[in-house]
């Protein structure tokens, strides 16, 4: 006579928790992984070059997004477009318009 095998259900809720948990180590790793490309310090450098760029005191130097990697800089009569390239790090006038 041989031994009945024991039911399954173990390995069944095994596999569940397992999956459980992969999925919730790949949440966490992935709501950790999320940064803006372009930071309030990348925005401040930018207002601080445009300040110079367009010849105008940073005070009266705003800035706004356009999209993802452009903001419209203006100041003392001036607008300026700036990319952000993320290769190298820095702002680059994109387009320039005077009022």
């Amino acid at each position: 006579m041989q031994p009945k095998e024991p039911p399954r259900k173990l390995p069944r809720i095994m596999r569940r928790l397992l999956l459980l948990i992969a999925v919730s180590l790949c949440a966490c790793h992935w709501h950790r992984g999320i940064h803006p490309i372009v930071s309030p310090d990348d925005v401040e450098e930018l207002e601080s070059t445009a300040a110079d760029d367009l010849a105008c005191p940073e005070d009266r130097v705003e800035s706004h997004p356009l999209t993802l990697l452009t903001r419209v800089v203006e100041g003392c009569g001036h607008q300026r477009v700036y990319a952000y390239d993320p290769l190298r790090e820095r702002w680059i006038v994109a387009s320039v318009e005077k009022r």
